[in-house]
């Protein structure tokens, strides 16, 4: 870890190891996307997404001598903030969304 290449951190959420890491990452963004944008506004998808990548870049560096790709930190990132915004505002989260997502994880 001498010499740091800092785009690394940014440009790896966007590079995929396959065509089948790249269709469920690009599933899992679009489902959980638009649940937050639906929930919380667009502006919370593009910080937490980002946020979210940059560290899971920046953690994987730390932990790990092997180079990563994928937006796996970034889709981590968006459901956590899902499971913590719908506990906290239960009220908030239609009934409908509420049974899809049971039908989706169970």
């Amino acid at each position: 870890h001498d010499h740091v290449e800092w785009w690394r951190f940014l440009t790896a959420p966007f590079l995929h190891g396959n065509l089948l890491h790249w269709v469920m990452n690009a599933a899992a963004l679009l489902y959980l996307g638009r649940r937050v944008e639906l929930l919380a506004r667009w502006p919370h998808v593009i910080i937490v997404l980002a946020g979210s990548a940059l560290v899971g870049s920046l953690t994987t560096y730390q932990f790990t001598i092997q180079p990563s790709v994928g937006a796996s930190g970034g889709i981590m990132g968006l459901l956590g903030f899902l499971l913590i915004f719908e506990m906290l505002h239960t009220k908030l989260v239609p009934k409908l969304l509420v049974e899809d997502y049971l039908l989706v994880w169970c």
